[in-house]
């Protein structure tokens, strides 16, 4: 099963772009399992996810090469409700909502199940472009008709790294990693709309939403 890719970014070095396919899901495996270990989520989870959510799941890219991915899915009330109370784990936040009912109604509720990229990046052999795929990820999730306003997305993390990237982009620990099922603290970005939402991005030093977009769109015309 695939897809035509579609972009959101792309320029001579890095693209971000929707999942298409089972070989990007099994990329974006390979990744996590290097990262996480017996920790990351299956593979028939990452890709069921994607045809279940298929308009919520980026990967970033250099060249024809997966680097790295974000997936965000809505969560219904009452599993956000005990997954915040540190009583269900990652592995039970079900795809329950389907995309049509997203799209027909919007959802406040989400979570972002990874945000992984290659261990060149991770451990700073190469520039890290998280900030890219972060930016342009949420960006095109923001803009999808999906999005309820106030918004709150939950995610976890089980390293200092990811506290501190989780951090970096607004996101408060809620629930400490021990008392959390899965051994991963909760961290969580509440906003009451679009701009306060990206507003982060700029308070932490990193390059605008307005400035990402702007040279996207220039870059994007030149190649019309």
């Amino acid at each position: 099963m695939s897809r035509t890719p579609r972009q959101i970014f792309q320029d001579a070095g890095y693209s971000v772009r929707y999942c298409v396919g089972e070989a990007d899901t099994a990329a974006i495996y390979a990744i996590e399992f290097d990262e996480f270990g017996d920790r990351a989520a299956p593979l028939d989870r990452i890709t069921g996810l994607w045809k279940h959510y298929p308009d919520c799941f980026f990967v970033l890219t250099e060249g024809d090469t997966v680097i790295g991915n974000l997936r965000i899915w809505p969560v219904a009330d009452d599993i956000a409700d005990g997954f915040q109370q540190g009583i269900i784990g990652n592995a039970g936040l079900e795809f329950r909502l389907t995309t049509a009912e997203v799209k027909a109604r919007k959802h406040a509720r989400w979570s972002i199940g990874s945000l992984a990229i290659h261990k060149d990046y991770r451990l700073g052999r190469k520039s890290n472009p998280i900030p890219l795929l972060l930016a342009f990820a949420l960006n095109e999730w923001a803009d999808s008709g999906m999005v309820a306003y106030p918004v709150e997305i939950m995610t976890t993390a089980n390293s200092a790294g990811g506290r501190n990237l989780m951090s970096r982009f607004g996101f408060v620990e809620e629930r400490p990693a021990e008392q959390m099922v899965d051994g991963r603290a909760l961290y969580i970005k509440r906003a009451s709309n679009k701009n306060e939402l990206f507003s982060t991005f700029g308070n932490r030093g990193i390059a605008s939403l307005t400035e990402l977009l702007a040279s996207t769109a220039s870059h994007n015309a030149s190649q019309e």
